[in-house]
């Protein structure tokens, strides 16, 4: 097998791999996989958040993004579950109070 110059040779994997160990690329064979790395594998990761004293959980692939509310402001002649609008960069959103409506 031929290197560069600036590659060094894993001779138990066969692959060339960069000499910076900060930035190796690593080959792993299925024997080589660990329970602790089959377990990191299985696990899914989640966003949690309280709503009246509940914890609930959403996959945080199903979620785009986290923003705080900001100042939300009071839109006039609505139902009382509209709390008001905000604006997220240049978009106004309209803020609902779930409880009050259900």
């Amino acid at each position: 097998m031929t290197t560069r110059k600036d590659q060094q040779v894993n001779p138990d994997l066969d692959v060339a791999s960069p000499s910076d160990p900060t930035k190796v690329d690593s080959v792993t064979s299925e024997s080589q996989v660990t329970e602790k790395d089959k377990d990191a594998l299985d696990t899914e990761q989640v966003v949690v958040f309280k709503l009246a004293n509940e914890e609930y959980a959403a996959p945080i692939l199903d979620v785009q993004e986290i923003i705080t509310t900001g100042d939300i402001t009071p839109f006039p002649n609505v139902p009382s579950y509209i709390a008001g609008i905000i604006n997220i960069r240049g978009t106004v959103a309209t803020i609902i109070n779930l409880a009050k409506k259900f």
